[in-house]
């Protein structure tokens, strides 16, 4: 079940990734910052928002930090490991595990990602609520 699952939505996602005319993001023709200018009797908070670490998706399909030729060079054995990845997940009964949707971490998110927990160890939990210090030790 999860392999039909599966076969189905990597269908739906090239049907969509060939068809679809949202190739580019669009601007918005007004200035969205606008709204927050009177700002006068408005209690302000701070909101810190991560996001996860590079996935492996990231790293077949995105350039990323590296230099445009070492991409292009690494794109296409890249692709194959992919695709070997998955094919793998799927005739070993790890349907349910997938390169291209709801990707692990890259080698290179996972540092990121232990990164930012050093970063949280060593943060001043001055500024942080008591639970939000507690959780910050717990890292």
């Amino acid at each position: 079940a999860a392999s039909k699952a599966k076969l189905k939505l990597i269908v739906t996602t090239f049907q969509f990734l060939l068809l679809s005319k949202d190739k580019k993001w669009k601007k918005p023709d007004e200035d969205v910052a606008a709204f927050f200018k009177d700002d006068e009797g408005v209690e302000k908070k701070t909101i810190i928002f991560l996001r996860h670490g590079e996935s492996t998706w990231n790293d077949t399909f995105n350039k990323g930090d590296r230099k445009l030729g070492n991409f292009i060079l690494g794109f296409i054995p890249g692709l194959l490991k992919a695709f070997g990845t998955e094919w793998n997940f799927l005739v070993s009964g790890q349907a349910d595990e997938s390169w291209f949707f709801d990707s692990p971490l890259s080698g290179k998110g996972q540092e990121q990602a232990e990164g930012i927990r050093k970063f949280l160890q060593t943060s001043n939990p001055a500024f942080s609520t008591p639970k939000e210090a507690h959780l910050i030790r717990l890292l």
